[in-house]
């Protein structure tokens, strides 16, 4: 359907398309013969473009204009086969869908878009049917004064048809393609948009079938230029879908979900919200059978750019899909990574900034009962370079966390396994402004796999896993003579606990950390700070010991630059170690080391603190602690300022050569 609706002259115009794809026809096995495979659904396309950029229409001014597009792809056939009999029957895909809106009016305009992909027919028998595609345009381009606009899009892929004795159908995927140019004048106008993408569903499969999540919607989103006075805010979320289940096989793997985010906006403030989601892997049942693989989450590369004298807030969340979990044998999945890339979120602004940003890993999958293998936690990785020009001042949140691996729970796992690690956490910040910056971050690392819930009947020969590193660089700097805050914290994965059988069940061991942070200014004053807390060392059940907390060592991981007053901290904290429940030993305490030895000559004030803190030994089943000793720590802060010693030296010559003068006479 193309540009079926259209209108000439009015002062209140609403156009509406919809166009629907018909239902797949269905198959069935009879009579010794196979079903072969059932009636695909029909493809929906619905186009409209809209063009009107006169002011007035007839004798009357043009009020407003409401334009909506929706396509919708039709069902899949079913496909009726035999199980009992081995006579096969599939499923018909499900049909596309397309929707394109473009919307270029001088007046107050509303435009949606809407796009789902048809669903996969059922199937006994034989395979389930592909959810449909789906993918949707919108592009609106708008003059009108002292006006509100207003956007949505949703964009859905269709989910996979389910199947009684074979595979589920895949999800379908969705696609999100997202462009406002909005120039409108006057104090009172702004624009208001969302946007969705969300990958189809993997279908259940009942019988020794997989189902794999539709791929997560990727999207390019809002682009806008203005004048003074106006608001624009958008929200956009892409979703990967959820792999499906399997009662007697693997799961699927979750969908990844992709962001790409792009705007300018040369008027009033401009707010962003974006959700970044992996779909979540499905439940795996059987020896030899896996979990799904939680879907990893990106954001790709973008620019946001604000104008000079006008906020400028960013919010944008980054989560990995969890891994499937795992039944009677299988191994759990590994859940998805979360990636912020480097040129994801870069830009400038001309007044008040707020980043609040984030990315973690997708959680690993758990076992139930017994597995083959524990699920990873997801890594996550932020980086970013962002700048507030002018004299505008720049607030950051920013945070990286490693999903946690997955757990045994109410376990009977007599064979040695090797439970899932912590994700690992990494932060790379660039932020600079004109003005003040306040940034604080943190990276965290995930925790290691362990068992829990166990008793005399409920029993785990399994190894714990690792805790997630954890690591970070940040730097802030005032381009002018702003005030500089820039604080740092890490904190590394607690090892995974041991079983309580077997040879080899030991407890995990526990996440390090690593990082520096570092603040500029011309003559601001300068606040930089570090914290690092090593990872907890896991619980010893039985005859197992507790394992050691991780160490931590700072060699001047903190620096700083202004003619004012410049503050340098930097704290180590070893981990913990792990407690004890039976006739093991407690793990000993993490040592730590923090050395900080600063050289200044321009600083007009100096205060450093280095310090160090030994972690506690672990506990008993007494709640005392055990014989393991807590971990060492040394601290060492030295100061050289070379204008005092210069200014030193200076006088002690000229007071040697007055002696001297004075002799001679």
């Amino acid at each position: 359907m193309n540009n079926a609706v259209s209108v000439d002259d009015a002062e209140h115009i609403v156009l509406d398309q919809q166009a629907y794809g018909g239902r797949g026809g269905s198959t069935v096995a009879a009579d010794g013969l196979l079903g072969g495979t059932a009636g695909a659904g029909g493809t929906a396309w619905s186009t409209l473009a809209y063009e009107w950029l006169n002011q007035t229409v007839g004798d009357g001014v043009v009020r407003n204009l409401v334009a909506r597009v929706l396509a919708s792809g039709g069902m899949g056939g079913a496909g009726d086969g035999d199980v009992d009999a081995g006579l096969r029957a599939d499923g018909g895909a499900g049909g596309g869908a397309f929707a394109d809106l473009v919307v270029s009016v001088w007046q107050e305009v509303s435009a949606g878009l809407e796009s789902f992909g048809g669903a996969g027919g059922q199937s006994v028998g034989g395979l389930g049917g592909a959810g449909g595609d789906a993918s949707g345009h919108l592009s609106l381009s708008q003059w009108a004064s002292d006006t509100v606009t207003v956007a949505w899009a949703q964009v859905v892929g269709g989910n996979g048809g389910t199947s009684e004795g074979g595979s589920g159908g895949h999800g379908g995927s969705a696609l999100l393609n997202l462009a406002a140019q909005w120039l409108g004048l006057g104090s009172d106008s702004g624009l208001q948009g969302s946007a969705s993408a969300t990958g189809g569903a993997g279908a259940v499969a009942d019988a020794r079938g997989v189902g794999t999540g539709g791929l997560g919607g990727q999207t390019s989103a809002w682009t806008s230029g203005g004048t003074l006075g106006q608001a624009l805010n958008a929200s956009l979320d892409a979703s990967g879908g959820d792999g499906g289940s399997s009662s007697a096989g693997s799961g699927g793997n979750g969908g990844t979900a992709t962001a790409s985010l792009s705007g300018r906006h040369d008027s009033g403030g401009l707010d962003l919200s974006v959700r970044v989601t992996g779909g979540a892997g499905g439940y795996g049942t059987g020896a030899g059978q896996a979990g799904g693989q939680g879907g990893s989450a990106t954001a790709g590369s973008g620019t946001v750019v604000g104008r000079a004298g006008a906020s400028l807030g960013i919010y944008l969340a980054v989560s990995g899909g969890a891994g499937g979990d795992a039944y009677q044998g299988a191994r759990a999945g590994d859940g998805g990574s979360a990636t912020i890339s480097s040129t994801a979120l870069q830009g400038s602004a001309g007044a008040t900034t707020m980043l609040n940003v984030s990315a973690t890993g997708g959680r690993g999958g758990w076992i139930f009962g017994q597995g083959s293998g524990g699920g990873h936690g997801g890594a996550s990785s932020l980086a970013t370079s962002f700048t507030a020009a002018s004299a505008s001042p720049l607030n950051a949140w920013l945070s990286s966390y490693g999903g946690d691996a997955g757990r045994l729970w109410d376990g009977t796992q007599s064979s040695a396994i090797t439970l899932g690690n912590g994700g690992d956490a990494s932060l790379l910040a660039t932020l600079s402004a004109g003005g003040d910056v306040y940034a604080d971050a943190s990276a965290y690392g995930g925790a290691g796999g362990g068992s829990t819930m166990l008793t005399d009947s409920n029993y785990s020969a399994a190894r714990g896993g690792r805790g997630g590193q954890a690591s970070g660089s940040l730097l802030a700097s005032s381009t002018g003579n702003g005030a500089v805050t820039a604080t740092l914290s890490l904190v590394g994965g607690a090892a995974g606990s041991s079983g309580n059988r077997g040879s080899s069940a030991f407890a995990g061991t526990a996440g390090g950390v690593s990082g520096t942070v570092r603040g500029v200014s011309g003559s601001g004053d300068v606040v930089v700070r570090l914290d690092a807390f090593g990872g907890q060392g896991g619980l010893g059940r039985a005859a197992y010991d507790g394992s050691a907390g991780a160490a931590v060592a700072l060699d001047n991981a903190v620096s700083g630059s202004t003619t004012g007053y410049l503050s340098l901290s930097q704290g180590a904290s070893g981990g913990m170690g792990g407690n004890s429940t039976g006739t093991g030993r407690v793990g000993a305490g993490g040592a730590a080391s923090s050395r900080l030895i600063v050289s200044d000559s321009q600083a007009s004030g100096l205060a450093l603190s280095a310090t160090a803190m030994g972690g506690r030994s672990g506990s008993d089943l007494t709640g005392s602690v055990g014989a393991n000793q807590g971990g060492g720590a040394t601290a060492i802060a030295v100061v050289m300022l070379i204008i005092s010693f210069i200014l030193l030296l200076t006088i002690n010559l000229l007071q040697a050569w007055t002696r001297k003068r004075a002799g001679k006479k």
